[in-house]
């Protein structure tokens, strides 16, 4: 809790000083209910939340093809507070992708750059941790695929908010508000509705496709889309400079009709229908 207060202090300004005491600095983040820690409390700053709560893990998966399937190359099941699952997550994922390291020509540190942009990643997990359905008998599972990365949470959306919905500026309805307000205030979400918002910008700026929000029955899943053809993946198949760009287009646009197709390459229409 000292870490917490500390942080709120730094980040938002937060009123409680470090050295509050517990009790005090529950009482002023609503989480008591009848004098007893509630159960947002528990996942906040418990000291094994899980004993209490067990399916409030995450389990991170990473599979090498694009399918769920048996072996599992790596498998972790991460427990703590909520502040501990978003940063264990999101570690299980950044490792696991493809990084590259850049020169200390502007400065002494050397730029990292991930395949996909660990903001993105972070707001993801952390909207299925924050917004989860906490009643439910399943956990957050977070799924590395060799094309994408799945993010799957209990629960469904608001009523009033939709998937479509997601993808411009809404407001913010949080399924848990006691959760959200101390994950605001250590600066781990905004409370503006611009997070999911915010992903899709940070993946086009990169070049990836836009990250998918669907409703599978009782889970909401949010995709992000890796690059995983890469030039080391394509040069073990025979492609020709016209099927090259349109592998360009299509990892940008998602997708290339027959028409585009022979605008982009100059080829004639039978030409591009056989590519």
């Amino acid at each position: 809790m000292r870490w917490f207060l500390r942080t709120a202090r730094r980040e938002r300004g937060y009123a409680l000083a470090e050295k509050t005491p517990a009790g005090e600095a529950l009482i002023h983040l609503n989480l008591l209910d009848g004098g007893q820690p509630s159960h947002a409390a528990v996942l906040l700053f418990g000291k094994n939340p899980q004993r209490f709560l067990p399916t409030s893990e995450v389990k991170c998966l990473h599979f090498h093809g694009t399918e769920m399937r048996k072996p599992i190359p790596s498998y972790q099941t991460y427990k703590g507070t909520v502040f501990d699952l978003v940063d264990q997550a999101e570690d299980f994922v950044m490792s696991k992708i493809t990084r590259s390291v850049g020169t200390r020509a502007a400065g002494p540190d050397a730029p990292v750059e991930y395949e996909l942009p660990r903001e993105a990643v972070e707001e993801a997990i952390v909207n299925a941790v924050a917004h989860r359905d906490y009643a439910s008998t399943a956990s957050v599972q977070v799924m590395l695929f060799a094309d994408r990365l799945e993010i799957w949470n209990p629960g469904e959306l608001p009523a009033g908010l939709t998937p479509a919905a997601l993808r411009i500026a809404h407001a913010s309805v949080p399924r848990n508000p006691l959760l959200a307000e101390p994950l605001f205030l250590a600066h781990y979400i905004e409370r503006a509705g611009t997070g999911t918002v915010d992903m899709i910008a940070l993946c086009r700026e990169v070049g990836l496709l836009e990250p998918a929000f669907e409703q599978r029955g009782g889970q909401f899943v949010t995709t992000l889309w890796r690059d995983w053809l890469t030039t080391e993946a394509l040069s073990g198949v025979e492609l020709n400079d016209r099927q090259q760009k349109a592998i360009v287009h299509v990892k940008i646009n998602g997708r290339i009709a027959n028409t585009e197709y022979q605008r982009l390459t100059g080829a004639i229409k039978k030409t591009a229908s056989r590519d």
